[in-house]
């Protein structure tokens, strides 16, 4: 059964992603799409009716919401949603307070929605009747009308297959959304299998042990020594070495080993703290120390200091990658490269994100006016939650990411940058280097997707990347 909230959270995205269509040329298909979104908010209007006394308050206010992405101005949708204009012809405003309210007869819903689902198919036909005898067809404008069709029936057989999408295990996607699952599941036994590897070779150093030291091990190329248990610091260097092997696989094999080659695991910063008081050279270190979580002492070392052991583990695995990128990306600094494919390349080793190379508190970009989403905890939410910035922001924030600097990233571009980066390494393997190296030498966003991706513009790469993290 087709629920009306994921008509909402889709169809919201028509406006930001440029999907509607231009109603400011008066030619044949702005005529039949007018008539189109007259009948079908019609429609809805006395699904509303139909609603009205029935103890379905939530869902009656859901088809409101859903009036709005077709007619943002219905006075009627407005007004039960408790907006509110200021002036006669300024924004919309929605009082504090006011929230969706339940559902009680919740047996009327499925009902409620089947005939949503009946009035937007009906849609469908009149759309598409519009596209087939448009004129003077725009291809990119038939794209976005489509795309916006999708957003409201995205299990709609007759439409997906006109879309070009399949069928794959069991719902409809993009072709690329099937390619990439393979990929994906590619990349993350081959992060296995290294690790594993590594864990069987590397070897216990009793010389550095015998320095007071908990736990030492060495590879052919790396020491990870510390105060944790010598089964952690060997999961640590397994995984350094693990990331080594990624970067290895999908830029080539380095001339020299990737750093860091030393690295000393704490369990807090006051263990940090006293190594470094012991050099009275060192104060710079020292002011840095407890704005980060990890740190490169001027020795070489590097040095992570966290009490939760996940973190210790990723924290190394995240500067080996780091190192990786600045060899096959080297000059100016490009956020999406660090943020995005780092955490990616950081996932596919460990199945965790590690910490941030941008600090959000102190970003040059941050106003206290700004709203930010939230990061969420799980790696697995990260691919929505970029979803969510697309929809809102659209293609303005592609364009954006592609060529920010670190230290103007938000946590909205560090969303966006990884979604990116996922879909650029599972779906275009063989354009993604030559892209990231494109962003690393121009600034015309346009002229990178057209010369690297083959698409026409970002907003086309934006729409498709959208329905790609949707579908993840």
């Amino acid at each position: 059964m087709v629920h009306v909230t994921r008509f909402l959270t889709l169809a919201a995205c028509v406006l930001a992603l440029g999907a509607a269509p231009d109603f400011a040329r008066a030619d044949e298909l702005d005529t039949a799409m007018k008539r189109a979104n007259k009948k079908l908010t019609s429609r809805l209007v006395s699904i509303t009716k139909w609603a009205a006394g029935k103890r379905i308050s939530g869902f009656r206010h859901r088809t409101f919401e859903l009036i709005l992405t077709i007619d943002p101005d219905h006075a009627r949708a407005r007004g039960v949603l408790g907006f509110k204009r200021k002036g006669k012809d300024g924004p919309w405003v929605k009082k504090k307070g006011v929230s969706e309210p339940p559902d009680w007869a919740v047996n009327l819903v499925p009902k409620g929605e089947e005939k949503i689902k009946k009035a937007l198919t009906s849609y469908r036909e009149d759309v598409i009747t519009a596209l087939d005898m448009d004129p003077a067809p725009n291809p990119a404008r038939h794209e976005a009308i489509m795309e916006t069709l999708v957003d409201l029936l995205p299990d709609d057989a007759v439409l997906r297959e006109r879309n070009g999408d399949v069928f794959f295990e069991g719902r409809w996607v993009l072709p690329e959304t099937a390619s990439a699952i393979k990929r994906r599941k590619e990349l993350r036994a081959l992060g296995r299998e290294l690790t594993k590897k590594a864990f069987l070779h590397v070897v216990e150093d009793p010389k550095i042990i015998s320095n007071n030291w908990r736990s030492a091990w060495k590879s052919d190329q790396r020491w990870v020594f510390g105060v944790v248990h010598h089964d952690e610091s060997r999961d640590i260097i397994s995984s350094m070495e693990a990331a080594a092997g990624i970067c290895a696989h999908l830029f080539g094999e380095p001339e020299d080993p990737l750093g860091p080659l030393q690295t000393i695991v704490l369990t807090d910063r006051d263990q940090a703290r006293e190594i470094v008081s012991r050099n009275p050279k060192w104060r710079t270190t020292l002011a840095e120390l407890d704005m980060v979580s990890g740190l490169h002492l001027p020795t070489g070392e590097y040095m992570v200091y966290r009490s939760n052991r996940a973190k210790r583990r990723t924290g190394p695995v995240r500067q080996v990658i780091q190192s990786g990128l600045r060899r096959r990306f080297p000059g100016k600094s490009r956020g999406w490269i660090t943020e995005g494919i780092g955490q990616r390349l950081t996932w596919y080793t460990t199945g965790f994100h590690g910490p941030f190379m941008v600090s959000l508190a102190r970003t040059e970009r941050l106003t206290v006016d700004e709203e930010e989403p939230e990061l969420p905890d799980s790696a697995r939410a990260w691919p929505r939650a970029a979803a969510k910035v697309l929809t809102k922001e659209g293609p303005r924030c592609v364009a954006a990411v592609l060529t920010k600097r670190l230290n103007a990233m938000r946590a909205s571009d560090i969303l966006v940058a990884y979604g990116l980066a996922a879909f650029l390494i599972e779906t275009r393997p063989k354009q993604f280097v030559k892209f990231a190296e494109a962003t690393k030498a121009g600034h015309d966003a346009e002229e990178i997707v057209r010369t690297t991706l083959g698409a026409d513009d970002v907003a086309m790469l934006t729409r498709r990347l959208r329905r790609w993290l949707m579908e993840y």
